[in-house]
């Protein structure tokens, strides 16, 4: 369980069961308060680290070059 402990302005302060971490207040759904539940999805965005990598790896050549 996500619980909204705090909102300090630009960043809100999220509790769980291993303690807090913080997120920018703009990830929010409108209406969010404090002491409000948050279900969290994550996922992976598979097409953006395939363009990371591949500029990472185009920097690499460039250094070895």
């Amino acid at each position: 369980m996500f619980i909204i402990d705090r909102i300090e302005g630009q960043v809100v302060v999220i509790e769980w069961e291993m303690g807090t971490f913080q997120l920018p207040s703009t990830l929010l759904p409108q209406g969010a308060k404090e002491g409000d539940s948050l279900k969290l999805n994550i996922e992976l965005d598979k097409k953006n680290t395939n363009v990371r990598w591949e500029e990472l790896e185009e920097k690499a050549k460039r250094l070895w070059e």
